[in-house]
Order: structure tokens, then C-alpha cells, then sequence
């Protein structure tokens, strides 16, 4: 009788951490996609929400090719990196007169400050963009698209 008590203490103990475990995963797990937003929006969504997680913003225009390039590569890896924060903002939205010539380009933010700046395609060191590049342009910041920092 004593077995079975310890036994149903261990299984209740177990479902507990289990169940916490998967809560805390779910929540790493919530965006899964690329969220356009706006000037005013920019503190609360992007800088704000980096002190969580890696937040990715992409300033492009609608209009060139390179950013609806990149902006396709960004939604697949929002798919696959779920626990990453993908934004899509207008350039001149949120840099009056930015120059259409240095887009796309895509700000890397975390813990509140900007980690790195991607202008261009180019800077991307690759011919033929995709978004297993994308991925190893991010992951040069740091543990960006990985499997370990899904878990993490």
C-alpha cells in the first residue's frame, strides 16, 4: 500500500512539472508570424518586446523587389521559429525619407537595444537569398534561428 502511494505522489508530482513545462513552451511558441505595424507602435512591439525575445523588423517598401524577397523568407522562418517576434514596417513610416536604395534592411533587436542593422541584400553575404540565409545572416548576431533557443 505504501508502494502506491509513493508511486501516485511521484505521478502527481511528474503531471505537475510536465504541465508547466508545456504552459511555459506554449508560451515561447506565440507569434508564428510576420505583424505589420506602425510608427506609434514601434516602443511597445519592438523594443519593448525584445527584453522577451529576439524581435526581427523588416523596414521595406511594397514596390521593391528585394524586400518582397526578404519579407517571403521572413514568414517562412516566423513558421518555423515561433518563439521569435517578426515585425514588417514601412521605411519611411519609421525613418522619415529613408532612402529606398538601402532597402530592405532589417533591425535585430534584443534586450531593448538594436544589435545589429542588415542593409541590403548583400549584407546577407550570399548571391541567392532563401531563408536558410537569412537564418545564418541572423545567427551571426547570436543564437537566433536555432533549435537549442527554441527549447530555451
Amino acid at each position: 500500500m505504501q508502494d502506491d502511494f509513493e508511486e501516485d505522489s511521484f505521478l502527481e508530482t511528474y503531471r505537475q512539472i510536465r504541465l508547466a513545462q508545456l504552459k511555459e513552451a506554449a508560451n515561447r511558441r506565440r507569434y508564428g508570424t510576420v505583424s505589420s505595424i506602425q510608427r506609434a507602435d514601434f516602443v511597445r512591439e519592438v523594443t519593448e518586446a525584445s527584453r522577451e525575445c529576439w524581435v526581427i523588423v523588416l523596414l521595406n517598401q511594397d514596390k521593391i523587389l528585394g524586400c518582397q524577397v526578404l519579407l517571403h523568407c521572413l514568414v517562412q522562418l516566423a513558421q518555423q521559429y515561433q518563439h521569435l517576434k517578426f515585425i514588417s514596417m514601412l521605411s519611411t513610416d519609421c525613418i522619415p525619407d529613408y532612402p529606398n536604395e538601402n532597402l530592405p534592411m532589417l533591425l535585430v533587436y534584443k534586450d531593448g537595444q538594436c544589435k545589429r542593422t542588415i542593409v541590403g541584400l548583400r549584407s546577407l553575404g550570399v548571391d541567392r537569398i532563401s531563408p536558410e540565409s537569412v537564418a545564418a545572416g541572423l545567427n551571426e548576431v547570436g543564437p537566433i534561428c536555432t533549435e537549442a533557443n527554441m527549447a530555451a
